[in-house]
């Protein structure tokens, strides 16, 4: 089981819309609340959500457009209970317009969210398609199922959405311009060409990097639902997908599990009620959701996560990059060392001689985030100075992040010595307690 300390968090893509991505997100997360745990739901399928129609919601309320747009602070606060017990909702909004748009930025924060959600397992429905929005929200899972029923162009557009996840994630993992241009170069082979072939050709200019990349593809995570099955033979079918995957990405694939047409199930759509939501279900569906759940939850999540990150020297460690709206670095390299505690007093910050108040809201031992009034440039020093009933701290601090939210400036900061991050949790202590509200784990910087 999945442990308690960190959420496990599993994306359902599909390289197609149709193929029952949001139907499986949904039954899966009643299947894990039926074991006890809390699980939420979000919908990321960017301008047409559909997972409240599915849980018979007319009017979802806040929406995660709510958090992206500024006018909630945290997803906690669109957040919204199901008639199923121990099971959340994060809707999403397919009315709002260019909704499916989001900048690089805002894409950042809602993973940020996501990822920061205090519940045992969260489930993200992707939306379909192989556009940079599906695939990074595939990718930030720790668990990434793909869905795929066993018509051709449901398998040629899964294999395309998982191969597009692959060279995504491998993209990531460069830390500077150079490395970028060394993936890209290797990038300009021809559609067939292996990722093995691509991981040699890095390999001969880099092999640090080359290395790195190797154990993403190692890690990768993936496996594979068959679903909308007429026969149990068709499961040959997907089995073939996973050996293309093994030839030609170096992908292991394992196929966890297989969904026969089921009257039942596409009745539960119409009725608005998930399948496993309806106790008088009994049958190999019920059974494939839980033990499909239980394969998932055996996942360690810390193993995971860790097996993923790209251990960096503090001299190689980069800054985000933004060049036309993508940012270059390798985002699992940003994996939250600590809990984060939600906080609200008063500091000053200091950089060049100047100061200004600002308000501290998110601490950690290796981060803090304020609201203020100006923007910062990233990779500035800047000196975060507060006080508590006993004593002072100076942490000093390097932007990591420096955005606009609701009116306000809002600066992410990382604390560059071991000595700041020794003040960071004594302040933490200070301000309190030895029970501090926190968050879990995420896998990006405040």
């Amino acid at each position: 089981m999945v442990s308690k300390a960190l959420s496990l968090i599993v994306a359902v893509g599909g390289g197609k819309g149709g193929v029952g991505k949001s139907v499986v997100s949904a039954n899966l997360g009643v299947a894990m609340a039926h074991m006890g745990l809390r699980v939420a739901i979000v919908d990321v399928d960017l301008g047409a959500a559909n997972q409240h129609t599915l849980f018979g919601i007319d009017r979802p309320g806040a929406t995660l457009h709510a958090l992206i747009e500024g006018r909630v602070r945290s997803l906690e606060e669109v957040v919204q209970a199901t008639a199923v017990k121990g099971l959340f909702l994060v809707p999403g909004s397919g009315a709002e317009y260019q909704g499916a748009n989001i900048g690089h930025g805002r894409k950042l924060k809602l993973i940020r969210h996501i990822q920061a959600l205090q519940m045992d397992a969260v489930i993200v429905d992707c939306g379909a398609g192989v556009g940079f929005n599906a695939l990074d929200f595939f990718i930030m899972a720790d668990q990434r199922l793909l869905v795929a029923s066993p018509q051709l162009v449901s398998l040629h557009n899964a294999y395309s959405f998982l191969k597009g996840a692959v060279l995504r994630a491998l993209r990531q993992l460069a830390i500077n311009e150079r490395e970028g241009a060394v993936i890209d170069r290797s990038l300009q082979g021809g559609e067939g060409e292996r990722v093995a072939a691509l991981l040699d050709k890095v390999g001969r200019e880099d092999e640090r990097l080359a290395q790195a990349m190797r154990r993403c593809v190692e890690h990768f995570g993936v496996s594979l639902l068959a679903n909308q099955m007429e026969s149990a033979k068709q499961s040959q079918v997907l089995r073939s997908l996973a050996r293309m995957a093994h030839d030609f990405l170096g992908l292991d694939v394992p196929l966890r599990g297989a969904l026969m047409m089921d009257a039942g199930i596409h009745a539960s759509v119409t009725r608005r009620k998930p399948y496993l939501a309806d106790a008088t279900q009994q049958g190999p569906a019920r059974d494939a959701f839980f033990q499909l759940a239980e394969a998932l939850l055996s996942a360690d999540v810390s193993a995971i996560r860790n097996a993923r990150r790209r251990t960096l020297s503090e001299s190689q460690r980069p800054l985000i990059e933004e060049s036309e709206g993508e940012a270059k670095g390798p985002l699992t390299n940003y994996l939250r060392r600590d809990p984060r505690a939600l906080i609200a007093h008063k500091v000053h910050l200091s950089m060049s001689g100047a100061q200004m108040e600002a308000l501290l809201f998110n601490l950690s031992a290796s981060g803090a985030a304020v609201e203020t009034s100006v923007h910062f440039p990233l990779g500035s020093k800047v000196e975060l100075q507060a006080s508590s009933r006993s004593a002072s701290f100076r942490l000093r601090s390097v932007v990591r992040r420096s955005e606009s939210e609701a009116g306000k400036v809002v600066v992410g900061m990382e604390f560059e010595d071991e000595g700041s991050r020794e003040q960071a949790q004594e302040l933490l202590r200070e301000l309190l307690g030895d029970a501090p509200r926190t968050a879990s784990a995420s896998l990006y910087p405040l």
